[in-house]
């Protein structure tokens, strides 16, 4: 074989073997192979939406990756409201102080999701310890000012919903004042068409001249009756005052009545004898029926003879 051939042979054979050794070498980096062969430990993390973070995503403090998720997130529930938990498997020298604040954060727009770890100012030098559970914040970065516009942009669309449907209801309200403003100039413009013409003006000033002269014929009229009312009303304050008189003397002779009835009704006085005893009621009506026929000083009772009579004693006869 010739030996620029061998060389040839050689040369590809050495390109092959420089070409494997960066494919393990990629296989090796890409297929965090590297995890294997450092000491971890595991912390759990707890958040309310796995915001694109699957099993293998990276774990980075400051920047710099330092562990990774070791399982797919888990679903859980807690007083009726879902959680979000992932487990950690984090290198043995890194410590998180208690104080950091884990966030789901991304590697531009369309870059993978990672957990960003960010320490606090000031610590107590208190650290997590394996197996512990981390409460995670809300989505930062890039993913919280996209998830914000989100929600703007949603509050904004209502707002111009609210605004839209108010310049409706305005143009409306607008429409109708419009059409009222027509019709109010279509009524002055008749009144002033059909009445407040000369003819009717001038007629309107006549009736006006006649009322008021006719105002002043009645207002000696006017000036009686009240008067008259005037003068009603005093004797009607007059009559009313002498009321109680009248009351008290109706009831006076309302007692005196009420005595006569009463004597009227005793059997044992004279007006109760008179009026209730026959004999002695006919008595008396005979009494006064011979006063009226005999007179006082002649009075004899029709039932027994006049003795006395000189009439009776002459029995001759005459000549």
């Amino acid at each position: 074989m010739p030996i620029r051939e061998k060389n040839t042979e050689r040369i590809a054979g050495l390109f092959i073997l420089i070409g494997l050794l960066a494919l393990g070498g990629l296989i090796f980096q890409f297929g965090r192979f590297d995890d294997k062969f450092q000491g971890n430990y595991e912390l759990f993390v707890e958040f309310s939406d796995t915001a694109g973070i699957i099993q293998n995503s990276e774990v980075r403090l400051r920047g710099v990756k330092v562990g990774k998720v070791a399982t797919e997130p888990e679903l859980h529930m807690r007083e009726n409201r879902g959680y979000v938990l992932m487990k950690m498997s984090l290198q043995s020298q890194v410590e998180i102080p208690k104080e950091s604040t884990l966030r789901v954060s991304s590697s531009g727009f369309i870059g993978d999701k990672f957990i960003e770890i960010t320490p606090a100012q000031t610590t107590t030098g208190e650290v997590y310890q394996p197996g512990q559970t981390i409460i995670g914040t809300s989505t930062g970065g890039l993913d919280a000012i996209a998830n914000d516009a989100q929600d703007i942009i949603k509050d904004t669309r209502e707002v111009m919903q609210e605004v839209t449907t108010s310049i409706d209801k305005l143009n409306a309200s607008l429409d109708s004042i419009t059409t009222a403003t027509q019709n109010i100039d279509r009524t002055i413009t008749r009144v002033n068409d059909d009445f407040l013409t000369k003819q009717n003006a001038s007629e309107l000033s006549a009736i006006l001249t006649n009322f008021r002269a006719a105002s002043a014929e009645l207002s000696p009229t006017i000036t009686t009756a009240r008067e008259t009312l005037t003068s009603i009303q005093k004797s009607t304050e007059q009559a009313l005052s002498n009321v109680p008189d009248a009351v008290k003397s109706i009831d006076q002779a309302a007692a005196k009545a009420s005595k006569t009835i009463d004597a009227l009704q005793n059997k044992d006085g004279l007006l109760g004898t008179l009026t209730q005893d026959t004999e002695a009621s006919s008595d008396a009506k005979d009494f006064i029926k011979n006063i009226k026929r005999y007179g006082i000083l002649r009075y004899r009772d029709d039932k027994s003879p006049e003795t006395t009579d000189p009439r009776n004693k002459f029995r001759g006869s005459r000549r």
